[in-house]
């Protein structure tokens, strides 16, 4: 009982200023044998993406995405949910400057207003080609009905105990980073 199985899609167009791309997943699980088990399912997901760089520094994009799920025996509808995500950037210098403004809309299947709203403020000093310092501020803002976690861990037995969104809750993170590869 434990089949299933899953493919994945991903071409990607690189030319010069212009990054363009496509996802796609289908994803099929099946019901697990336990005490807690769930009810098989399929997932379709599709993500179109492109970024330009105008050459002065400044970057800016669009990623849109859906994602669909249905019950795996009897076909109906789990959840069907459109993404959008808007990032631009500045560099001078060695500063590293950028915004990304994030909306999911609400499930058209789960009752409920399930949208929600990140707001995202960042700054990069780049010491080298290799290494970096960075402080980020995401301000995420849940609709009633939605728990979307910044740190999408999905459950709280991937987290700290009580550090999953609950319904309605809004979440702000503050991050500082040291990256050297």
């Amino acid at each position: 009982a434990r089949k299933g199985q899953a493919w994945y899609l991903m071409p990607e167009y690189r030319s010069g200023a212009i990054r363009a791309g496509y996802a796609y997943g289908d994803v099929k699980t099946e019901a697990l044998v336990a005490a807690t088990a769930t009810a098989p399912a399929n997932f379709k997901m599709n993500k179109l993406w492109g970024e330009y760089a105008f050459g002065n520094g400044l970057e800016m994009g669009v990623t849109w995405a859906k994602y669909k799920g249905t019950h795996g025996t009897t076909g109906v509808s789990l959840v069907d949910v459109r993404k959008t995500i808007l990032p631009v950037k500045y560099t001078t210098g060695n500063n590293v400057f950028a915004y990304m403004y994030g909306k999911s809309a609400d499930d058209r299947v789960q009752a409920g207003d399930q949208s929600a709203v990140t707001n995202m403020l960042a700054y990069n000093y780049l010491f080298s080609k290799r290494t970096n310092m960075g402080l980020a501020w995401v301000k995420m803002k849940n609709a009633a009905a939605a728990a979307l976690d910044i740190t999408n861990t999905g459950s709280p037995a991937y987290s700290a105990s009580g550090a999953s969104a609950l319904l309605g809750e809004d979440q702000t993170l503050i991050a500082l980073s040291l990256n050297h590869a």
